[in-house]
């Protein structure tokens, strides 16, 4: 559990000149933010098939072990205004959840004072595992969810490197279900809990490896399906996705694990402090913490902060964040595919220290699949091809060939772009930005720092333009 800061005298000191401003890259491709408040109307609940008893979940004994901190953020949070964020990586199995709807009227039922809760995802037609890191690397890592929802089919091999990057890169809880029976398992239904996209032992093999929860969504069906005497096709509604029961059914499945009681010697990968303190500008705060990730809470404001860690600037630490693949407005728009589920799915970043911050653009040059990559600061970087991917010569920067989807549909002319910054923000401002999933009318919530060594740190908060609130200090530890 990372230790709570402690907090310096304020000291005066001299302002500093304006520099243009780090923003937070929260681009999720396809998002909702859901208040989940008294003024958010609970969604008409989903009904079971015609004759069919409603589900109700039968949890495993250690229900709940791996979602101690999410449990806590739900029934006791440290900091009431904070809204409780949850990113949902997947294929349309993951979309077919509604934006967590079901979810939050389910937990508000238990919960009165349940916090507001955001939904965000990043999912895409038909992706599997090989694809979630790409789209984790430029909305999920930077933001820092509280829970992760990973619903997609796929090779365990590919679960266990995404899972292992979010262990390294976040403070999340991390949650994954067996995927639901579909009409192709049909063959196997009664004879394995296997499925023709669905190796189950392995997938509980590679859950309990890094920590996270597993739901047993699969067996659920199959013991609902049983239990009612009903076909596969009773919880689709085609081949392969849900209908909005068996939607339902994942989510009532996932409320049930996060309503069972905290244990009270688990640790907690994150901490918070109150601070309760103005700043006026050329005033300063020094906080000692641990940890590899610090976010302030600050009231809005139009006040702007200056940051350092360590006693070093922004651009004296290596660690870079990368922001969403954005598509070229150009590229070419296959009618039966959605543009997004073409190209690369993100980045690589081997050794940040030997990049900048700028704008990665990889252009494809001839129908062959072959492109080029350009820094806006560097110039070309180099060429790849589709199918074969791409690294500097000096190996700091990979796109890899198994982050492109569909590279027979690369087309000439096609462009891809993608943001790097710094991962210790130099300039913060306070004013409330729409965007970012725990900015609300009350309080602003910052990234100061992430991707940080492990350990001890000292963050430096000085005042600019005009005062600012402090309310609290957020410390995250990875792994």
């Amino acid at each position: 559990m990372p230790s709570p800061p402690t907090a310096a005298r304020r000291l005066p000191t001299a302002a500093l000149s304006r520099r243009a401003l780090l923003h937070g890259a929260i681009g999720a491709g396809l998002l909702a933010s859901l208040p989940a408040g008294p003024a958010l109307a609970a969604p008409a609940p989903a009904l079971p098939p015609t004759g069919a008893a409603p589900y109700v979940p039968a949890l495993p004994p250690k229900a709940g072990a791996n979602l101690q901190q999410s449990i806590r953020a739900l029934s006791a949070p440290p900091d009431p205004n904070r809204p409780f964020l949850i990113w949902a990586l997947g294929s349309s199995y993951a979309n077919a959840l509604g934006s967590g709807r079901d979810l939050i009227a389910l937990l508000r039922a238990k919960r009165p004072a349940l916090p507001r809760v955001v939904w965000r995802q990043d999912v895409g037609s038909g992706v599997p595992y090989q694809y979630l890191q790409g789209f984790a690397e430029g909305g999920l890592i930077p933001t820092n969810p509280d829970l992760v929802v990973v619903y997609a089919p796929g090779e365990p091999a590919d679960l266990d490197a995404l899972l292992g990057r979010l262990r390294a890169t976040t403070s999340a809880d991390l949650v994954v279900p067996t995927l639901h029976w579909r009409l192709e398992d049909q063959a196997l239904w009664g004879n394995s809990e296997d499925g023709t996209e669905v190796k189950a032992a392995e997938l509980r093999a590679v859950a309990k490896a890094h920590g996270a929860e597993l739901l047993e969504h699969r067996a659920e069906w199959a013991r609902y399906l049983r239990e009612n005497n009903l076909p596969l096709e009773a919880l689709l509604k085609d081949k392969s996705h849900q209908t909005p029961y068996g939607a339902w059914m994942l989510q009532a499945l996932l409320a049930a694990h996060l309503e069972r009681p905290a244990a009270a010697s688990a640790p907690l990968r994150s901490s918070h402090q109150a601070l309760n303190q103005v700043l006026k500008p050329g005033e300063h705060v020094i906080l000692k913490a641990e940890g590899q990730r610090f976010d302030l809470v600050v009231a809005p404001g139009t006040g702007q902060l200056q940051i350092q860690v360590d006693g070093r600037s922004a651009a004296e630490h290596p660690a870079l964040l990368q922001g969403p693949t954005e598509r070229g407005a150009n590229n070419a728009r296959p009618s039966d595919r959605v543009t997004r589920d073409i190209g690369p799915h993100g980045l690589v970043l081997e050794r940040p220290g030997a990049l900048k911050p700028e704008r990665i653009d990889v252009e494809v040059i001839d129908g062959q699949g072959n492109f080029t990559v350009t820094g806006s600061e560097r110039g070309r970087l180099g060429q790849g091809r589709s199918t074969e991917g791409f690294a500097t010569a000096d190996g700091a920067l990979r796109l890899p060939a198994q982050w492109w989807r569909r590279p027979a549909m690369a087309t000439q002319g096609d462009r891809y772009s993608v943001q790097l910054e710094r991962a210790v923000t130099e300039r913060a401002s306070t004013a409330v930005d729409a965007g970012a999933p725990r900015h609300t009318p009350k309080s602003v919530e910052l990234r100061l720092a992430t991707l940080l060594p492990a350990g001890a740190h000292t963050l430096r908060i000085e005042a600019l333009n005009a005062p600012v609130t402090l309310r609290g200090l957020w410390s995250h530890r990875f792994g």
